[in-house]
C-alpha cells in the first residue's frame, strides 16, 4: 500500500460521523460508522483479532466485538477460533486455503519478519535477530512458522542457513481476482438489498468506492479488495 494511502486511511478511521439512523428495513449496518470503519479495516487485514482492531480503530474492545458480532449477523464478516483468540475477514473475500496466511501476516511481529526478508532476501536467522533486535528464538520461531505456510524458503550456504521468500503471495494474490469481482457484486446487491441505494463512485478490481445513503443521510464507503496487496502495509 503506498504511504499516501496509509495515511489517508489513519485520518478516515479517525473522522467523526453522526449516528446510525433507522429506516424502512430497520437499523443499516454499515450506515453505522463504527461498524463501516470495522468492514473497511478487515477488508484491509482480514484475520485480524480483537485487540488489533481495538487499537486500530481506537475504540474499546467490547465496543468493537459488539459491532463486530452485528456485522457477523448481517452475514458481511466471518470468524474463526484460532487457539484462545477469534479471527475476523469480511465474507467471501478470502478462500479458506488462504486464511492461514493471513493470520500469520496478521501479527505485527511476523509481519515485520516477513517484509524484512522480502527486503534482505539470504538473511541468516542470527541476521533477522540482529536487525530486528529480538530474540533468537523469537527468529527461529518466526522463520520457522513462515516456512510451514509456503511463505519463506531456505538453503544451506556453508555454516550458514539463509531464508529467502517465496512467491506464494503473488500467486495467490493472482487466483484471488475473481473472487474480488464477486465479492464486489455481493458488496453492492447488499447494500440494495438494505435500501441504501449505492452509487459507484469508482470501481477497480483492487478496491470500490461507494456512496451510500438512507433518507437525507448520505456516506462513503471504501473498501480494498485486494488485502494481497495491502496486509504488508
Amino acid at each position: 500500500m503506498p504511504e499516501g494511502v496509509g495515511r489517508a486511511f489513519q485520518r478516515m478511521i479517525g473522522r467523526k460521523e453522526p449516528e446510525e439512523k433507522e429506516g424502512r428495513r430497520g437499523i443499516s449496518l454499515l450506515m453505522n460508522p463504527v461498524r463501516r470503519r470495522l468492514f473497511e479495516y478487515l477488508c484491509i487485514r482480514p484475520c485480524s483479532h480483537l485487540s488489533d482492531i481495538s487499537k486500530a480503530l481506537e475504540v474499546s474492545p467490547n465496543t468493537a466485538k459488539w459491532h463486530l458480532n452485528k456485522l457477523r449477523e448481517g452475514e458481511l464478516v466471518v470468524s474463526k477460533v484460532s487457539g484462545r483468540r477469534t479471527l475476523y475477514y469480511p465474507a467471501g473475500l478470502v478462500s479458506q486455503d488462504t486464511l492461514g496466511v493471513f493470520e500469520l501476516l496478521s501479527e505485527e511481529r511476523m509481519r515485520k519478519v516477513y517484509v524484512h526478508l522480502v527486503d534482505n532476501p539470504g538473511s541468516t536467522q542470527s541476521d533477522l535477530a540482529k536487525s530486528m533486535r529480538i530474540s533468537s528464538q523469537t527468529a527461529t520461531r518466526s522463520t520457522q512458522k513462515l516456512e510451514q505456510l509456503g511463505l519463506a524458503s531456505k538453503i544451506q550456504d556453508g555454516i550458514y542457513t539463509r531464508y529467502f521468500p517465496t512467491d506464494i503471495l503473488k500467486k495467490k494474490r493472482e487466483g484471488n481476482f475473481t473472487r474480488q469481482k464477486t465479492f464486489q457484486k455481493n458488496i453492492l446487491k447488499k447494500l440494495d438489498g438494505e435500501g441504501l441505494k449505492p452509487k459507484i463512485v469508482r470501481r477497480a478490481s483492487v478496491s470500490l468506492i461507494v456512496e451510500i445513503s438512507l433518507g437525507a443521510e448520505k456516506s462513503i464507503l471504501n473498501v480494498s479488495t485486494d488485502p494481497f496487496a495491502t496486509v504488508l502495509a
